[in-house]
């Protein structure tokens, strides 16, 4: 392959890089669409059984134990779900993150080229090492970032209704939720960060 060839090559590669970028980009807002949904259904169904359930219930003195625990199990299943959804996001940020660097090393390749150096200057990255993996402004980790809290509150009234069924305190009622839901939005914080996207040592 001679030089011109190579060049050529660099052209398409990075043309077709830009691609992947976008292609991942576009994954992202699929997720988000479907997560949207998703919890939106969820919630909605939780919503109606406990209005018309175990609402109408507590109004009649004919309280049922049945109908909390279904809710929090199903509440809990549904955060798992959301956890699955949390670890494809995560996922396709590394890919993007690895074309996006493939794309900065060819352009920064290109640009280092004899008179392009000099009467040329890039206005996008040439640095191969950028975007980090875990960078709280891209809007990747603003996505895994909210949905992380929609997670955290379905986890946290699933051990609400448990507590409910349980028939602890009332401060129990306030304390393990709340205590619960945050746990859990930093354990997931804590994945993202040093699991899914962590930096591979070179």
């Amino acid at each position: 392959m001679n030089e011109q060839e190579g060049v050529d090559f660099l052209l398409v590669e990075h043309a077709k890089t830009l691609d992947l970028i976008q292609h991942y980009d576009n994954i992202r807002v699929s997720h988000m669409r479907f997560a949207a949904s998703y919890h939106s259904v969820i919630g909605t169904l939780v919503f109606a059984i406990y209005r018309y359930l175990y609402f109408n219930d507590q109004q009649s003195n004919a309280v049922t134990l049945e109908v909390p625990i279904f809710l929090g199990s199903f509440l809990i299943i549904s955060f798992l779900v959301g956890i699955a959804s949390v670890a494809m996001l995560a996922q396709n940020r590394s890919y993007f993150v690895i074309a996006a660097r493939q794309a900065n090393t060819i352009r920064g390749a290109l640009f280092k080229r004899g008179s392009l150096a000099s009467s040329i200057q890039s206005v996008f990255p040439t640095n191969p090492d950028e975007p980090k993996m875990f960078n709280p402004k891209s809007t990747h980790l603003v996505t895994l970032f909210l949905l992380g809290v929609v997670n955290s509150i379905s986890f946290a009234f699933g051990i609400l209704f448990f507590v409910m069924a349980a028939n602890f305190s009332l401060w129990l009622y306030f304390f393990l939720p709340i205590t619960c839901g945050l746990i859990v939005l930093i354990g997931q914080f804590l994945l993202v960060k040093f699991v899914f996207l962590k930096e591979k040592s070179s």
